[in-house]
């Protein structure tokens, strides 16, 4: 005789509770008061369900833009800021050479309910210029006589004279006379009173042929430290003063340059940058 399996009731849910489920589909939608944004209540136990996504347009602005230059940034700042509560964040790195700025658009305002979201905003993150970042990567790095006057001669349009400093032209020959006496082997060296100094080299096989060259104890440059605006556009340039160096060893010759306070070019760059954030726009130096 087989045995009787039995299944036991199908359990029936409270009416009380089913009533519950059903009012929750049926919710009626309720409108903020303030800004407009809708969004249904339901009791504990169900999600609250914002239904900004099916308006025609967002409660408020939010976003965040990120832009390369100055001037993208002062237009997109000056479009959207809002009178009192609007702040740029200006971060200053003078000893990496770092440059940002992070405008909050709608950040607090100054009366007491003037509280924001601080979700809408535009940070600029700068980019130093190519002429600069060329001449801070070789800052202080040793050449061959040979590697030196390649280098000089192909940014000698970086070189600028003035208030007795070598023009481009002074310079593109000092770099032809190195390449000149680059197989020949170092004999002394004097200081010149022009501030200049002389060098003497000497062929290998005849000690007694001589040859003098004068090398420059200083020059000037003159470069963009940021990019420009546009593909296009013309940079503001900014004297950078450069120590020439060398070191004899072996009969040979190493050379190098060294920028002379290129923090303070920087800082004097980014105060310029500075001055051309709207006036409406409050400043602060930090991090939002």
């Amino acid at each position: 005789m087989e045995e009787e399996t039995i299944t036991p009731p199908v359990q029936r849910e409270n009416a009380i509770e089913t009533a519950i489920r059903i009012g929750t589909t049926i919710a009626p939608i309720h409108q903020h008061a303030k800004d407009g944004q809708m969004f249904v209540v339901v009791p504990e136990g169900f999600a609250v369900q914002s239904l900004e996504k099916l308006c025609a347009k967002p409660a408020r602005k939010r976003g965040s833009v990120t832009v390369s230059d100055m001037a993208s940034f002062c237009r997109y700042a000056g479009t959207h800021m809002r009178a009192g509560c609007s702040t740029a964040y200006a971060n200053v790195d003078v000893e990496n050479f770092r440059f940002n700025v992070v405008a909050v658009l709608d950040d607090h305002g100054t009366e007491a309910d003037g509280q924001n979201w601080q979700e809408h905003r535009c940070t600029l993150n700068s980019r130093t210029s190519f002429e600069w970042d060329k001449w801070r990567k070789h800052d202080r790095q040793k050449f061959t006589q040979t590697e030196f006057a390649e280098f000089l001669e192909d940014n000698v349009q970086d070189i600028t004279g003035g208030d007795g400093m070598p023009t481009g032209t002074d310079v593109l020959q000092m770099a032809l006379n190195f390449e000149r006496t680059a197989n020949k082997r170092f004999r002394s060296k004097t200081n010149l009173q022009s501030g200049c100094v002389q060098l003497e080299f000497v062929d290998e096989e005849n000690d007694k042929s001589r040859e003098r060259m004068q090398m420059f104890e200083r020059f000037t440059i003159a470069i963009p430290v940021f990019q420009p605006n546009d593909l296009h556009g013309e940079a503001v340039a900014y004297p950078v003063q450069a120590r020439l160096k060398y070191r004899e060893k072996d009969g040979e010759l190493s050379f190098w340059y060294e920028l002379i306070r290129a923090d303070r070019v920087f800082q004097a760059a980014v105060a310029d940058e500075l001055k051309k954030l709207p006036e409406q726009l409050l400043v602060i130096y930090g991090t939002p």
